[in-house]
This record gives structure tokens, sequence and C-alpha cells, in this order.
């Protein structure tokens, strides 16, 4: 296999590299279970580099084994592909991402570096959590999408639709994804994104029966001649189209249907076409998306280079994937925005200035991996040499080691759930830590830290599968970890207002004056893409009756935490903000009521007393002021938030009663029930700390009748009558005193 991936390496893709135009970054994203991987198959097929008759049942980029025997996706996978057109051959560099919210952070990084997607859709399903999720951050981040509707002969065969309520049903579903559109596309975004049949950015199809078919596949099939197209003629070809389709479909033999179908309208033309002529070139789409994806200056000559995908240009390079591998260690993969990347260059990480010497330079097809000596911008990278490199790095040119990163990416939630982890085997604690520590770097969804009260060394994920399969990878590595049962990850905060604090260091060089507002939004928002300074000063300003604030003077803003500094006076404080800023930060990581993080808090900065030279001050004078930050806390009164999902579980109707049971027994909300499509679709909001076990439980009480998928939608604050008995056994569990602080 390797030796057919290099052959197409050496013949298709590199000479492709340099031709902007003939190139298109993509991610393939859905919801769980809707078909992503499936279809995957049918596009490598389409360039040779699997069987057309192992296609939709290889699932050849879930290659981890992890993937094969539970049947999900669990990482994201690139792979280049080749299509022609016309004559013109052209280069897709394709991710195929998870739908399972535990993975979200690979679909937040793999729209980093992907200019469209493919948003597929279960056609029964409909438009599922998931699927509004990952549309949402996709058009985050600038992302064209395209609609495949998948699983059709579902409708056919299993909900035996007649001809006109199946058009009733696919009409419904696109106006339904065009309704996301709206809803979540930036401003800044001027182009129409809708998607519709006749545009040619929707096919429909199945999969499974590897058959698909957009208007241009449709129009040469019934020879439609000239460029107009009515909507009368439209509807006459589509009805000509499923007659035949229902005809195959009367068929009970698959070999046969599979055939028919698949050899007249491959699922690999309908969206191979729809990506071509509706996901724009890397060059195209950098004039659009660097001013929003990096925040640099674009009139200086590396800024220039990105908005052009400037080959010859100096060297822009961002991570969105590390893969730890035994034999090359760490192996960053990347999108290459500017200049062209080579074997033994030498670059810079700006995030912690690290100078290395790329030892080796890839490109990825699935689990196989090319050697090259040359990359060009507006590709996909993948290269070796760093001692230390996370997702989210702006790697570039040497001399350009000071300029800008690229934005923070944007992940729907921060970890929300932690276990106690320990080794097997007590003389292999050391070994363990090291190897726990490193493979987190790979991971930014995954926090591990030592408890220093306790000596517990804890593991913090997305979810129960985000731990187990992190457990299971790691025993792969050879480290095997016992797992305690888990833990919400909590957030404290004030109620209140403080006093106008006045605090001096030590040594009485410094002093500063501030004071503690509570950020009181009803609910910190699931995505960080919706939390904006000017949405915070305004609920300050208006609930305490401060000044009008503006957010220039918003030093700090933890996006996902909600914690800043506001310096309302004005001081100067650039001597030392960046120490400020990590005193500050390093004051919330744990809060006094059970040693959760803090969040919600807003520091007003109201005045600098300073002794010495303003670059004189260090980052232990500013610890020290904020030393008694905790007794601030509780003088003014605390509160635990609790984070929240939304649930959203489609079931037949005889099994709704027993879901609203499950759901009111573990204090959730029924939001909604509605009748959605040929089933009925439940939406509720729980606890997560009520959601352990829940699949299971749900699996067993429908009989594995239903489907579902689950949103993160903030932290909420815990009931009044919960709050004292949840932090006395936060404490216990902890080793805390249970005397409150309070």
């Amino acid at each position: 296999m390797s030796q057919l991936f290099k052959r197409f390496v050496k013949e298709k893709v590199l000479p492709l590299m340099k031709q902007h135009n003939r190139i298109r970054n993509c991610t393939i994203i859905a919801h769980i279970d809707h078909g992503k991987t499936t279809l995957s198959d049918s596009l490598l097929a389409a360039s040779g580099l699997i069987s057309r008759k192992l296609a939709a049942e290889l699932r050849y980029l879930d290659y981890d084994h992890i993937e094969q025997t539970r049947g999900i996706t669990i990482k994201a996978a690139s792979v280049c592909l080749s299509y022609s057109i016309g004559g013109t051959e052209y280069l897709i560099n394709l991710i195929d991402t998870p739908g399972h919210i535990d993975f979200s952070g690979y679909v937040s990084r793999s729209l980093r570096v992907s200019d469209g997607a493919i948003v597929v859709v279960d056609a029964v399903e409909g438009i599922m959590v998931q699927t509004e999720t990952v549309t949402r951050q996709a058009l985050t981040e600038y992302v064209k999408p395209v609609l495949f509707i998948n699983k059709v002969d579902r409708l056919v065969k299993e909900k035996k639709l007649d001809k006109k309520s199946l058009l009733l049903a696919l009409n419904n579903l696109i106006q339904d994804f065009n309704n996301l559109i709206e809803k979540y596309k930036p401003a800044g975004y001027n182009e129409d994104l809708t998607v519709s049949f006749k545009k040619g950015n929707v096919a429909f199809g199945s999969a499974k029966h590897k058959w698909g078919v957009n208007v241009y596949s449709l129009l040469e099939w019934v020879g439609h001649q000239g460029d107009s197209l009515n909507a009368k003629q439209l509807l006459e070809y589509l009805s000509k189209f499923l007659d035949y389709v229902y005809s195959v479909y009367s068929h009970d033999d698959v070999d046969y249907i599979e055939k028919e179908l698949s050899e007249k309208f491959p699922v690999e033309r309908s969206v191979l076409e729809m990506v071509i002529k509706h996901i724009p070139d890397p060059a195209t789409a950098q004039k659009l998306r660097i001013k929003h994806l990096w925040p640099g200056d674009t009139t200086t000559s590396i800024g220039q280079a990105m908005l052009n995908c400037n080959i010859a240009g100096p060297i822009s390079l961002f991570i969105y994937d590390v893969q730890l591998d035994p034999h090359a260690g760490l192996i960053a993969f990347g999108r290459l925005f500017s200049g062209s990347v080579k074997y033994k260059q030498e670059l810079v990480i700006l995030g912690s200035q690290e100078i290395f010497k790329i030892q080796n330079l890839y490109i990825f097809m699935g689990k196989s991996k090319i050697p090259v000596r040359e990359i060009p911008a507006g590709n996909m990278v993948a290269i070796t040499g760093m001692k230390k490199i996370v997702p989210g790095e702006t790697v570039v040119s040497p001399q350009y080691h000071d300029i800008k990163p690229f934005e923070e990416l944007r992940y729907v939630s921060e970890p929300v759930v932690t276990y106690v982890v320990e080794p097997v085997s007590l003389r292999d604690l050391e070994r363990t830590k090291e190897a726990i520590m490193l493979y987190t770097l790979t991971d930014p969804n995954l926090r591990f830290y030592e408890d220093k009260e306790t000596g517990e060394m804890l593991l913090s994920g997305m979810g129960e599968l985000h731990i187990e399969i992190t457990v299971e990878k790691l025993k792969r590595l050879g480290v095997e970890l016992e797992i305690g049962r888990p833990r919400v990850n909590y957030h404290e905060t004030i109620i209140g207002p403080s006093d106008v604090i006045t605090a001096a260091s030590s040594d009485g060089t410094l002093s500063l004056s501030y004071q503690l507002f509570p950020i009181l939004l009803e609910n910190t928002p699931a995505s960080s893409s919706m939390i904006d300074s000017e949405l915070i000063l305004s609920e300050l300003s208006k609930k305490f009756k401060l000044p009008l604030l503006h957010s220039e003077h918003v030093v700090f803003l933890d996006s996902r935490r909600m914690n800043c500094i506001i310096n309302v006076s004005q001081v100067d404080i650039s001597a030392f903000q960046k120490d400020l800023v990590a005193a500050f930060k390093n004051a919330l990581n744990t809060g006094p009521l059970a040693y959760e993080a803090c969040s919600n808090i807003a520091m007003v900065l109201h005045n600098v007393d300073v002794g010495t030279a303003p670059q004189n001050i260090s980052l232990l004078q500013l610890s020290d002021i904020f030393l008694k930050l905790h007794q601030v806390m509780l003088s003014v009164g605390m509160t635990l938030l609790e984070p929240w999902q939304r649930l959203e579980i489609t079931v037949p109707e005889r099994f709704v009663g027993k879901v609203v049971d499950i759901i009111n027994k573990r204090r959730g909300k029924v939001i909604e029930i509605s009748q959605s499509k040929y089933l009925y679709k439940i939406v509720s909001e729980l606890p997560l700390r009520n959601t352990f076990g829940f699949s299971a439980e749900i699996r067993s009480e429908t009989r594995g009748y239903s489907t579902w998928g689950a949103e993160f939608i903030g932290y909420k604050k815990v009931p009044d009558k919960e709050f004292k008995q949840l932090v006395i056994t936060l404490r216990r569990e902890k080793g805390l005193p249970e005397d409150l602080p309070i």
C-alpha cells in the first residue's frame, strides 16, 4: 500500500502543489454516524487509492485499532486526493473528523486549516445537535460549506416514502441547513453561503450504496441543453430520476442496486464536483480568511505573503494536530499559509521561541507518511524535529520570530470531567507522569496535573469516552493506568462586587487598587466565539452603574472562563502587563471553596503605585499582591457554576415517555418534544454531573432504537439548596477540611 501511495504522491500530488487554482482544502464534518468515513472511502477509491469494491466497508481513514473495533472516529485523518473535471486535474487535501462531542476539538483544529467543509447529514435523522455545532464551528472559521444528504436509501426502503414526500423531506432538510447558515454566518462574510440543489452545492445519495447525484450529473443524464434551468424543469428532471431510483430499489439484490446506481451516479463525482466548483482555492480563500485568523498587520511583508498565499514569501505555518510516533517522536501537522518548507530548513515556534531544524517532511495519506523534500504554501504539511509543540502553535521563518501568532483556537468546551489516575505499579510512577505529560502535548483538550494537597494525579477531558480512549492509547504506549470515578469540573465565582481593595507587595515597592465584579451573564456561553469584551463591559456598566467602559481598556480576557482585567483609569501598565495577567490567572487557577478553577470574574484596576521603574516589576511582586484575593472573594459571597449539556434524542413514539422519565430522574429539563420527520425528537438540558451512565441506560430502555447527540451549552449556577452540600462533598473528596469557608 505504501508503494502505491508513494507513486500517487510523486505522479499526482507533487505536480499540482504549486498550482493554487487547482487545489482545494476541505474537511468532512457531521453528527456521529451520519456517514462521513463511509463517504471518504468512495472519495479515496476515485483516486485509485483503495478498491472501489471495498469502499464503504473498509473505513480506511478509521485506521486506528480503537476506531476499527468501536466503529467510531476518534481523531482527524488527512489524505490527498485527485479528481479531473473537463480534462483538468485537481488536488483535494481532505481531512476526516470525528462526530462525537468528546472529540470536537479535532473538528475545531481541522476547520482552521480548511477553506471548505463537506457537511454530511442523515436524510432520516436530519439536522442533529452535532450538525449544528460543527456547522457553527465552520462558519466561525470562515469556512465555506457544501451539503451532502446521505442515506436517502432509508427514505425509500425503510420509510417507504412516495416520490412527492421524499422530495419534500429533502427540501425541508436543505431549508433547515440554510437556517443554520443564516443563524451563524459571520458578519464579515459577505458572500451568499446558502445552499441549494440548483446551485450545485447540494448533493444527495447513499454513501453505503456508493451513489449520489448533483445538478450537474442530473442534467447530463437527462440530456438537458443550454444554461437556463427553471424550477419546473428541475422538478421534472428530479421526478424522472427518482422514478429510476425507485425502480432500482424495487429489487432486493444489494449488489444489483449498488452496481446499477453507482455506475451511473458515482457518489464521488457528486461530492468532488461540489468541492471543486464551490469551495475556493487557497489563494482566493486566504484573501478573506487571513484578516480574521491572524491579528497582525496585513500590510507587512509576511502579512501580504499570507493574504496572497505567496509560495516565495516568508513561512507562516499553523499547527492543527500533533501525534506521538514511537520512532519519529512528535509529528506536527499544519497548513502552510505562505512560503515553502524544505527538508532540513530552520524554523521557529512562536510560543516557545524554540528554533529547530526539520528532520522529516511528510505528506500523510491516512496512516502512511510519505517523505518529500519541499511543500509550498496552500498545502498541508507534517514535520518532525521539535522538542516540544502543541496544536494551535504558529511556526514561522526565524527572522519573523516576533510577529503575532494566529488567533487562538475556539473550542466548543474546555475539559469538564476529571478522573484520578494512577499507575498499575507504583514503581512506574515517575515514568507514568512523564508519559502522560508528553501525550497531553498531542491533545489540547486534555489536562494533567497533580493535586498538591493530596498527591493525586488528575486527568481532565471532554467526557467519559474521551478519558476512556486516552487510557487505551496510553496503554498502547506502555503506560497502564487505573482510573477512579469521574469528577465534574466546577467553577467558583463571586456573587457581588467587592470594595476597592489596596494591596501591596511584600517589599513595599508596588501597590494596586482594584475591585472585583461578577460577570453576571445568565450562562457562560459554550463557544468562545460567542464571547466578546463589549458584551462583558455592557453587563458590568449596566448592573453596577460603572462609567462607560471600552474594550480597548480590557488588557486580558480569558475567553472560556470570562475572567478579565479592566484598566478603567487608563494607567499605563504596558511595562508589566504580561506579568500582571500571569499573576491574576495564577490566583484564579483554584478558588477558596473547593480548589476548583475560578470564572466569571472581572478585576477593575483603579490605581497603580510604583516605587521603582515599571520595567523592574516582577511576577513575584505581583503574585504577592494577589495572596489575599481568595479572602476578598469570600468576603463578597461565592457560589459554584456547573457544566450543562443539551441533548437531542430521537426515538420512536412508543419510547418517548421512558426517555422523558430518564431525563426528569436526572434533574434535567425537557425543552421541546416534536415530531421530526418520522421519529420524535426530544430536546433537553442536563447538568453534566447527572449524565454519567446515561448512554447505557437510554440504550437499554429504548432497546437500542434511540439515537442522540450532546452539545456543551455552558456553565449554570448550582441551585442554592444544593450548593453547601456540594461544596462539602467536593472538599471531602479532595481531603480538605469540611468546614465551609463561607
